[in-house]
């Protein structure tokens, strides 16, 4: 995510739980940084990177075409009604903005595997899952290019020879694996 954002000219950008503000944090202060994040703990440790707001996106009050990015790492599986939510995103990103958003893919392949032991099942604060294709269907249904998809693996610590022999014990919790996440790099139309 940090190399496509260093690629982009600096403007507005809303990390959308934002956490303890890594991404704010680790971006160019060239850019004008906002986040919304649930956790008044996190929110606050945040404020030193940008605007913060505490609270749900939803409701926010961003004015019409305001940011020229929106990240969305790991929050959207969280969200009970995601196409308002990504109809919200669509109204305060600019024409042309970038929108960054990573998931989990509740069809991929180790998902199959697992079954009911898939480990990104096991939180139940996911709500709303989406396959790599109901994703590429949600995006492009509300007005988003998909210009790259990534699913981020083989460049993390979870790339492990533990990790890929667990994968021939579908009975216990499933391993980190390729395709379980995935990141889409978006612009508005």
């Amino acid at each position: 995510e940090l190399s496509y954002i260093s690629k982009l000219l600096p403007g507005r950008i809303l990390d959308i739980g934002c956490g303890l503000g890594w991404i704010l944090s680790a971006i160019s202060n060239n850019w004008e940084k906002y986040g919304i994040e649930l956790s008044k703990f996190a929110s606050e440790k945040a404020n030193n990177h940008g605007q913060i707001l505490t609270g749900e996106f939803s409701g926010n009050n961003f004015n019409d075409n305001w940011f020229d990015l929106i990240v969305m790492s790991h929050v959207i599986e969280h969200m009970e009604d995601p196409i308002e939510n990504i109809r919200e995103v669509s109204r305060i990103l600019k024409k042309g903005g970038s929108l960054v958003l990573a998931t989990p893919d509740f069809d991929s392949g180790c998902a199959r595997l697992f079954g009911n032991n898939y480990r990104l099942l096991n939180d139940s604060t996911h709500i709303s899952l989406f396959s790599n294709d109901s994703m590429h269907r949600f995006l492009r249904d509300n007005g988003f290019n998909i210009l790259k998809v990534d699913y981020p693996y083989f460049i993390t610590r979870h790339f492990s020879e533990d990790n890929l022999l667990r994968l021939f014990d579908s009975k216990s919790i499933s391993p980190a694996f390729y395709g379980n996440f995935m990141t889409f790099y978006c612009i508005k139309e």
